[in-house]
């Protein structure tokens, strides 16, 4: 049985929202769908050209920002906009959408093989630089794993289709966030 998911609403004296979801994917560094779950996040929320960047900021002029990225050791991955507060249903709607549209494998393959390259010069970038060496083999020694640099680039170029849906599926939603105006909150009681 899932768990619920669950949302916690703050309030403060601001003028923009944040909205934040917090997702489990049970997938860490030294996992097989290590490079998988990358190309995902890439297509997801990771790049200008992901359904969160496209669909919530761009076409609907939802948020000034809307991004995910993944914590490689904990299993999990993080979405993070900021939104006009109120804004917080139809963001939560869209942001909800573009994850049920990756579990159905809603994106094209020209979508995949531009995300794919996107994340594998990301990964040569961070390679072209000391302090990102480190990095990478910081991640590596903390994950007990042997996965070279190297070899995730390879695992990266072989990632499917098939495959980032069914770490799409895999992800569950745990925790929804959000920060607002006091005045909103107010307006809304």
């Amino acid at each position: 049985m899932e768990p619920e998911e669950q949302t916690i609403v703050e309030e403060d004296d601001i003028n923009q929202a944040k909205l934040h979801f917090g997702y489990r994917t049970n997938i860490t560094y030294d996992d097989p769908e290590y490079a998988a779950l990358h190309v995902f996040n890439g297509l997801y929320g990771g790049f200008p050209s992901s359904k969160l960047f496209m669909n919530v900021r761009e076409k609907h002029s939802l948020a000034y920002y809307a991004a995910s990225r993944i914590e490689s050791h904990k299993g999990l991955m993080f979405v993070f906009s900021g939104i006009g507060p109120d804004q917080y249903q139809k963001a939560k709607e869209i942001i909800l959408e573009q994850m049920d549209q990756m579990r159905e494998g809603k994106f094209s393959d020209s979508e995949l093989k531009e995300t794919k390259e996107m994340t594998i010069n990301q990964l040569r970038e961070t390679l072209d630089n000391p302090q990102g060496m480190i990095e990478l083999h910081y991640q590596s020694i903390l994950a007990h794993s042997q996965l070279s640099p190297n070899q995730l680039l390879e695992n990266i170029k072989q990632v499917s289709k098939e495959e980032v849906v069914k770490v799409a599926n895999q992800v569950q939603l745990d925790t929804i966030y959000l920060l607002t105006s006091k005045e909103v909150t107010q307006n809304e009681a």
